[in-house]
């Protein structure tokens, strides 16, 4: 029977790791991982919480339908924002916010 989509397949390769080293974080055989990864196995909750604790990942990422799925990149900062001390992290917010403020149209030289 198959399972609903989840992303365990991107989040693992996203990580580095192949289906071996997952189920070694997670204590399993690698014909586990495929299984859940094809949605050919139940994802229960136990799962979730195992696959999502080695992938250092939130458990709703694991499952479609979950918040939006972070990029690795955007994953990648917030775990860098996640690192920073309160005052680093205000700093970087607001060069941030600044950065990504549009830039209003230019002005054509006057000539004359």
């Amino acid at each position: 029977m198959k399972r609903p989509k989840n992303y365990i397949r991107e989040l693992r390769e996203a990580a580095g790791l192949t289906r071996e080293g997952l189920a070694v974080r997670v204590g399993c055989g690698i014909t586990t991982i495929t299984k859940i990864e094809r949605g050919e196995r139940k994802l229960h909750v136990e799962w979730i919480l195992r696959i999502s604790d080695a992938l250092e990942c939130y458990p709703a990422d694991l499952i479609d339908g979950g918040p939006e799925r972070l990029k690795p990149r955007e994953r990648a900062l917030v775990d860098v924002f996640r690192g920073m001390s309160e005052d680093r992290q205000d700093s970087f917010y607001k060069g941030a916010i600044s950065a990504a403020q549009p830039v209003g149209p230019r002005r054509k030289k006057e000539t004359g």
